[in-house]
């Protein structure tokens, strides 16, 4: 609703909000709205984002450096981090693979192909391990459904290289497959005879 030159917003809708008033400049011929006008107070005309910016880069212009000098300095890389599978061998330097196939099977990406042979005797050999880095996304679920230990995270972070080919490789090749030592059972107590009646 127009009263004259000024226009009370909400008059119609929310009496709450009758009191802010809009100035409303009109042409006499058209009739169309050209500009509105505002009062606006002070502090809003203020650059406050300018001297806020200013203030960061007056911050910033005093804190150590975190730039790392690669290659004569390395980064620091926490013990969890996740980067390519690696076999995690023993003490005494061999693998702990049984060829059981599970993180062949929890690969999201189907990146790990293991090509194994069962003997007569159900002893496993492992023909190779193969192992696609250049689609691997590092997320680990193979190591974490692994049974036995027999893979990790590496913390090498330096994977590029210059042909796609070094991006694929056999982690183990014509290996005979862990067996892991099996407990022997406990001998049973002899049975007591029973008394006779």
């Amino acid at each position: 609703m127009l009263r004259g030159n000024y226009k009370y917003k909400g008059e119609n809708d929310n009496p709450a909000y009758s009191h802010k008033v809009e100035r409303v400049s009109k042409t006499k011929t058209s009739g169309k709205r050209l500009y509105q006008d505002q009062d606006l107070p002070a502090f809003k005309l203020f650059p406050k984002g300018m001297f806020l910016s200013l203030r960061i880069a007056f911050i910033n212009l005093f804190r150590p450096n975190i730039v790392v000098r690669y290659p004569v300095e390395r980064a620091y890389i926490p013990p969890r981090a996740r980067w390519a599978v690696e076999i995690n061998y023993a003490e005494d330097g061999t693998h702990r693979c049984t060829a059981c196939k599970v993180c062949e099977k929890e690969c999201p990406d189907y990146l790990i192909e293991l090509d194994i042979d069962i003997a007569e005797d159900r002893s496993r050999h492992i023909k190779s391990w193969h192992y696609r880095q250049g689609g691997c996304m590092m997320c680990g679920l193979c190591v974490e459904a692994c049974p036995f230990d027999a893979i990790k995270m590496g913390h090498d972070y330096e994977l590029a290289h210059a042909s796609p080919d070094h991006l694929e490789y056999d982690l183990l090749t014509d290996i005979a497959a862990y067996k892991r030592p099996r407990k022997e059972r406990p001998t049973p107590p002899p049975k007591k005879e029973a008394a006779d009646a």
